[in-house]
């Protein structure tokens, strides 16, 4: 039986018969509870800091790649293949050169999605050196 258990039937036995205010008996489980709380998102933070990306966000960052290269190939395939059937009589396209098309696109949308990633990871990796030094000096202070 906990403290706080022991307590509230010490008053249901000292106070018989009165209403009880339950919130004044749990006050104090209920401030544990959340001083506990903001220690565990205190260290979730600082672990944040120190590892700013997961394995998991790299792994999902590049299953993204090739779902955004794939995604991309399709729509303009599928684009110049509609374009050449509503314009017909104006437009001859040969289907090899609509697979070079999409191929280049896709190699585009591939180069700009690797630059934009890389981008995100170093300036990830630039802000947890920056903690790292800042943290540094604070020790050589103290």
């Amino acid at each position: 039986m906990t403290e706080t258990d022991k307590r509230l039937n010490d008053n249901r036995i000292n106070e018989a018969g009165t209403d009880m205010n339950l919130s004044e008996l749990y006050k104090d489980e209920i401030q544990d509870t959340v001083k506990s709380m903001q220690k565990s998102a205190d260290v979730m933070t600082e672990n944040y800091h120190d590892h700013p990306y997961t394995a998991g966000d790299i792994v999902r960052d590049i299953i993204m790649f090739f779902v955004t290269v794939g995604v991309t190939f399709g729509w303009l395939l599928i684009m110049q293949l509609i374009i050449s059937f509503v314009f017909l009589s104006y437009i001859h396209m040969k289907f090899d050169n609509m697979l070079i098309v999409s191929i280049v696109g896709a190699v585009l949308a591939a180069v700009v999605y690797s630059i934009v990633k890389s981008r995100k990871y170093i300036r990830l990796n630039d802000e947890k050196n920056k903690r790292k030094a800042l943290k540094k000096e604070q020790r050589k202070d103290v």
